[in-house]
C-alpha cells in the first residue's frame, strides 16, 4: 500500500445511472485512473467556483470558415447579452 493511499480520505459515493461508465471513458481518454479523474474534475470545479460566481460565462461557437465580420457580430451580440459593466473576455 502506498503512502498516498494510506493517508487519503476514503469516501463512498452513489452515482446516477450511467455516470460510472462516463467517468471510466473519460479516465481512459485522459490516461488517469477513475479516482484521479474524479479528483481532477472536483479540483477543477473548486478552482473555477469564484470565477463563475462573479461572472456570466457565454460559450461562443466560432467555427472554421467564419468571416471576421461574422465573428465580430457574434462578439457584439455577446456583449449586448451581458449586464451593464460586464465585459467580453476571449480565451
Amino acid at each position: 500500500m502506498s503512502s498516498t493511499t494510506r493517508f487519503s480520505d476514503k469516501f463512498l459515493v452513489r452515482l446516477p445511472h450511467g455516470m460510472r461508465d462516463q467517468l471510466a471513458e473519460a479516465a481512459r481518454e485522459n490516461g488517469r485512473t477513475m479516482t484521479a479523474e474524479i479528483a481532477h474534475r472536483l479540483q477543477a470545479s473548486f478552482g473555477s467556483a469564484q470565477f463563475e460566481k462573479d461572472c456570466v460565462v457565454l460559450r461562443l461557437a466560432i467555427t472554421p470558415g467564419m468571416k471576421i465580420e461574422e465573428v465580430l457580430e457574434l462578439l457584439a451580440a455577446a456583449q449586448m447579452a451581458l449586464p451593464d459593466g460586464a465585459r467580453v473576455v476571449v480565451s
